[in-house]
């Protein structure tokens, strides 16, 4: 069963990282230029694409360096630095619910060997 599990883990993310892989998007979001070009084609919607996007990043634990400079290109130094901070954050509380509610089993059995980390990780 405990295998059964990490495999379901590692075939989602090779799923997901496969599906980005075959559409392209893997090879956008991993060049800073043409990831700016396809979040300016976004128009006003680029905003919320480029939160989603950064999400994304966050929770695959893909570069987020070139999502924020990127931010700062196509959004402008202000706008782009606050809505950088603001995916980042987001992505990472989005990561953090993963890990804590999704995955805690997992974490729980391998993770957590200790007395002490299981009593961290019950709070």
């Amino acid at each position: 069963m405990k295998f059964l599990k990490i495999g379901l883990i590692v075939a989602a993310i090779a799923a997901v990282l496969f599906g980005a892989k075959q559409t392209g998007i893997l090879d956008i979001i991993t060049d800073i230029e043409s990831l700016q070009n396809w979040i300016a084609s976004f128009g006003a919607m680029g905003y919320v694409v480029f939160l989603v996007a950064y999400v994304f990043a966050c929770i695959f634990m893909l570069p987020g360096s070139a999502f924020t400079i990127v931010a700062g290109i196509v959004f402008g130094p202000v706008q782009g630095g606050i809505l950088a901070l603001v995916a980042a954050t987001v992505g990472a509380s989005a990561a953090f619910i993963v890990a804590r509610f999704l995955l805690r089993g997992t974490i729980m059995k391998n993770l957590a060997p200790t007395q002490s980390s299981r009593k961290l990780m019950m709070a």
